[in-house]
C-alpha cells in the first residue's frame, strides 16, 4: 500500500509520502515472488531553476525495473533552463513519463488494467502568495489537473 499527501495550505504547501515499494519477480519456474523494499523515494525533488516545486508518486511502483525517482536526472537533463509554472512542470514530467512508460516497453494504455503510476506536483509560481497542486495519473490519464485551485483553494490531495 502506498501513501502520498499533498496538503496546501495559507501558511504553505506539505508533501509527504511513505517508502515501500512492493514488486513482482517472475522466478525461472513460472512462480511469481513478491518483493518489498522499505527504502524508495516518492518524494521527489528538484534542482535549480526548479527548486520552488516538488512531488509525491504512488501507485504503481515502477515502470520496467525503475522506480519514478531514478529518472529525474534524466527528466532534470530534459528541461529549459528557465524556471517553469508549476503547470507547465506538472505538463512537462507528465510528458516525460509518458514517453518512459513506451520506451520501457509497457503495456499499451488501452491493454492495461494495473494500477497507474500517480505524480500530485505542488510548489509555487514566482511571485504568488499560494501555492498550486496538480496530480496525473500514468498512462491512464496524463493530463494535470489542478487541485485546490485559488480563491482560496486549500485542502488536501492524496491516495493510495
Amino acid at each position: 500500500m502506498s501513501l502520498g499527501i499533498v496538503v496546501k495550505g495559507p501558511e504553505g504547501l506539505v508533501l509527504a509520502a511513505e517508502s515501500r515499494i512492493t514488486l513482482t519477480a517472475d522466478m525461472i519456474d513460472g512462480q511469481k515472488v513478491i518483493v518489498n523494499f522499505d527504502n524508495a523515494t516518492k518524494l521527489l525533488s528538484f534542482s535549480k531553476p526548479n527548486i520552488s516545486v516538488g512531488a509525491v508518486t504512488y501507485g504503481l511502483a515502477s515502470l520496467g525495473l525503475r522506480a519514478a525517482h531514478s529518472f529525474i536526472p534524466e527528466f532534470e537533463a530534459s528541461l529549459p533552463k528557465e524556471r517553469l509554472s508549476i503547470k507547465e512542470f506538472s505538463n512537462e514530467l507528465s510528458k516525460f513519463f509518458m514517453d518512459q512508460w513506451k520506451e520501457e516497453k509497457m503495456p499499451d494504455v488501452n491493454d492495461y488494467k494495473g494500477p497507474d503510476m500517480t505524480f500530485v506536483v505542488a510548489g509555487f509560481d514566482e511571485d504568488d502568495i499560494y501555492g498550486r497542486v496538480f496530480l496525473f495519473d500514468i498512462p491512464h490519464k496524463p493530463d494535470p489537473d489542478e487541485k485546490n485551485p485559488d480563491p482560496p483553494g486549500f485542502g488536501i490531495t492524496w491516495g493510495g
